[in-house]
């Protein structure tokens, strides 16, 4: 049979942990885009960059836990310390406000009109605009707070593994009742808490209860009713904004899907390969996600595994899957960096996990902070008609070409190729071709080379500290009977 030009579509998710045999698709640090017409492209994940964000040498050896806006100021918690944090120009100053006593875990926030309130799930702390001043709350009876919200004009606080959870008196955190509780109705324990809508989110291992203020000076806060018949594995996992809340769901058998609700039954979000990845971790108690718009405005659900060294992103406006990763030399498909995200005077900031440093997150960074960028994306499998093979002769990418360097750096950057006969189990040698320094439009990145299977897998990657955007790949093939 002759040999024709056919164009295989390579975009997609990410199905990698499951389906490895049936459908090898991983997608990392690129996202899809879909255009109105029907076109679709790879995009690249935003990088970050330290020269407008934060490196608090201050206080050394300790680890991003938290952000959090309150009051046109970003307050950032490295391990103990507490930071605020102002614009100055096109960069941040920051001032040391405070400590809490853990160094590592989850930190919930939540403000009043001049309180911000810090939970660690042993304590809890108040930062007093007016007056400047970070104090320990003194409850006055036994709690260990694991979470905090906001609702009215009282902060609520759960009880770190009970059914109850307790409310502060009006307009300040630092005084509080014991008769001032109420509890999960069912018997459930305390996990965290979210508003949303104007509905008060109690979140226990196996359940979720609505509440709502009935705004009453006396016991202000009534269940509507509503009862979710999932629990939450994380406090950390819980994110709301653009109109959705999602939290890393759990039952009885242990963590379930990620799920997300628009103020109705919750949906789950993940796919089966997303929900084998995470049952395999164990423990996920370390689950730690947020939501942000990214540039291209992609409403965007990250959510990182520090002991699983793994993290996932969920795209609303595709319904895909991607795999964001950090390419240390020692540990080329760690966990992203961001621990945390805010969105602090038009720019989004992420805090580092694994040190003292908080990093501005945008396109117009094409590594990590000095560290390049593996941009990887792996087929869906081209299978051959029953009683053919496939003869690959060559392989095009369509690219946005001409987006090389200049000034002799990396004026040619290189896209890097591997094709795969067993449904990506294995692949091939690597080969390179150039995408095109700036200005060479027509450049096309063609490789030449055979390859005679039942099915085809690609894969291409690419490191350099370049944009690159992936259209589509034509493929040079014929299709040979076999019998």
């Amino acid at each position: 049979m002759a040999a024709k030009d056919i164009v295989f579509d390579i975009m997609g998710g990410y199905s990698k942990e499951e389906y490895n045999e049936l459908d090898p698709q991983e997608l990392v640090n690129w996202f899809q885009v879909n255009a109105a017409d029907g076109k679709k492209a790879l995009f690249p994940s935003p990088g970050l960059s330290l020269e407008n964000g934060i490196e608090f040498v201050e206080s050394p050896n300790r680890k991003g836990r938290r952000t959090y806006i309150f009051n046109n100021r970003m307050f950032v918690n490295i391990g103990e310390d507490v930071y605020r944090c102002n614009k100055s120009g096109e960069t941040l100053d920051h001032a040391k406000i405070g400590s809490i006593k853990t160094q590592t875990g989850y930190i919930g926030t939540a403000s009043l009109e001049n309180q911000l309130m810090f939970v660690d799930g042993t304590d809890g702390w108040v930062w007093q605009e007016d007056t400047s001043l970070f104090t320990q709350v003194a409850f006055g009876f036994d709690i260990e707070p694991a979470d905090v919200i906001v609702s009215g004009n009282r902060f609520i606080a759960l009880n770190k593994g009970k059914k109850n959870w307790f409310y502060s008196e009006d307009g300040t955190g630092l005084t509080w009742n014991v008769l001032n509780v109420n509890s999960f109705n069912n018997g459930d324990v305390c996990v965290a808490c979210a508003i949303f809508k104007k509905r008060i989110y109690i979140m226990g291992e196996i359940s979720v209860e609505v509440w709502y203020d009935a705004g009453a000076a006396i016991d202000p806060y009534r269940p509507t009713g509503t009862d979710i018949e999932v629990g939450c594995a994380s406090a950390g996992s819980v994110a709301s904004d653009f109109g959705v809340l999602v939290w890393l769901s759990n039952t009885d058998s242990g963590a379930g899907s990620i799920v997300s609700t628009t103020g109705g039954e919750p949906e789950p979000i993940s796919d089966p390969p997303t929900d084998t990845a995470i049952d395999a971790m164990g423990d996920v108690s370390d689950a730690a996600g947020y939501i942000y718009k990214n540039e291209n405005g992609h409403t965007m659900y990250r959510i990182n595994f520090t002991a699983a060294n793994k993290s996932f992103e969920y795209d609303f406006n595709t319904k895909l899957w991607n795999t964001p990763q950090h390419a240390k030399k020692k540990d080329p498909e760690g966990r992203h960096l961001g621990q945390d995200h805010s969105y602090f005077h038009s720019k989004h900031y992420v805090v580092d996990y694994s040190e003292p440093k908080l990093y501005e997150m945008s396109n117009l960074y094409f590594d990590d902070a000095g560290t390049k960028i593996r941009r990887a994306r792996v087929s869906s499998i081209l299978e051959a008609p029953p009683n053919t093979r496939l003869q690959v002769n060559s392989t095009t990418f369509r690219l946005k070409q001409g987006t090389g360097g200049d000034c002799g750096i990396e004026e040619n950057p290189l896209l890097y190729y591997q094709m795969s006969d067993d449904e990506g189990e294995s692949y091939g040698n690597q080969l390179t071709d150039e995408i095109g320094k700036i200005g060479r439009r027509t450049w096309e990145t063609t490789f030449d080379r055979g390859l005679n299977a039942r099915s085809v897998v690609f894969k291409i990657e690419h490191y350099a500290a370049r944009p690159i955007v992936v259209l589509q790949a034509d493929l040079n093939i014929d299709v040979i009977k076999t019998k």
